[in-house]
């Protein structure tokens, strides 16, 4: 199984990414303070450990297809709206 996983995400572990953000900032600078409540963008706030776990979770469930209550954790733990309490 785990040599099926690295297989499967050689391809994304083995490249540099790199996302250009410019339109979200610019988005964002238009909102509202209201809007900027409404729709949470700011990727600052992301509690990255929480973040991980629970994409170690969706790793384990659809891409070695293990049945959700198999895995231990599941990315519990975060605070409302993924933001730093």
């Amino acid at each position: 199984r785990v040599s099926q996983a690295i297989e499967q995400l050689e391809y994304f572990t083995s490249r540099e990414w790199v996302f250009d953000s410019s339109n979200l900032r610019l988005l964002r600078a238009s909102l509202s303070p209201i809007d900027l409540d409404l729709f949470y963008s700011d990727v600052r706030d992301v509690v990255w450990d929480c973040y991980f776990e629970g994409w170690a979770h969706g790793m384990k469930v659809f891409l070695l297809g293990e049945h959700p209550s198999w895995v231990a954790g599941g990315g519990g733990g975060r605070s409302p709206r993924g933001r730093r309490p």
